[in-house]
């Protein structure tokens, strides 16, 4: 009886063991679709530093974005995480992005990434992506899917108002006017008068015929 009593409890207490012992099976790599893979990161109004959490690697290599957002015109300057959300804030354009290739198998990896922003004078939020970024954010949920963590930078001072810009003006150019070019008036020659080789006389276009003229002259040399 005592020996069944032993290996009962004997047994009961490796049961107990065996389900209250805890797991320390260490995670050797993340995965980097998840933002949660990811520690917050050091913004500055134009880059930030990215890394893993407690520096693990990547399995594999991951798409992250950085991204900047032009706030609504309606921002109140408020920002307070704690009292999340602002809708002042929204709606969120996107204004430049910068995607790069977080590699794997990097223990204790780091990367800082910069990005283009808009004039100081402008408010904006910055943002890490696990993956692509937004073009445009309507409310504080709107990117929670791909979010690593943001911060907004209130713009400093006012904005200077840009003068229009007029397009030059290309004044109109009138083609020359060519003067028609007159004919000329055709001329005729005056006609040279024909000297009969045996008479000497001219032949000259008169109401009577040649005949008549030469006759004429015969009866006049006759004469003499």
């Amino acid at each position: 009886m005592f020996s069944k009593i032993l290996i009962t409890t004997i047994a009961a207490i490796s049961i107990a063991a065996s389900v209250s012992a805890p797991t320390f099976a260490a995670t050797k790599c993340l995965d980097g679709n998840k933002p949660s893979s990811f520690n917050n990161a050091v913004y500055t109004r134009d880059s930030a530093t990215i890394s893993t959490i407690n520096g693990t690697p990547l399995c594999a290599p991951a798409t992250i974005t950085l991204e900047t957002f032009t706030l609504a015109s309606t921002w109140n300057r408020e920002y307070k995480p704690y009292t999340y959300p602002n809708m002042t804030a929204y709606p969120q354009r996107k204004f430049a992005a910068t995607t790069i290739t977080f590699p794997a198998n990097k223990a204790n990896y780091s990367q800082k990434v910069t990005v283009a922003t808009p004039d100081k004078c402008k408010s904006i939020q910055i943002d890490f992506y696990a993956g692509a970024g937004y073009d445009q954010l309507n409310g504080p949920h709107d990117d929670d899917a791909r979010n690593i963590n943001g911060l907004i930078f209130n713009g400093e001072g006012t904005c200077a108002i840009k003068p229009p810009v007029t397009p030059p003006v290309t004044p109109s150019v009138t083609p020359p006017v060519t003067p028609p070019v007159a004919s000329p008036t055709p001329v005729t020659p005056a006609e040279t008068p024909e000297v009969l080789p045996a008479t000497g006389i001219a032949s000259v276009a008169l109401p009577f015929g040649i005949d008549t003229v030469l006759g004429t002259a015969f009866a006049a040399f006759k004469r003499r």
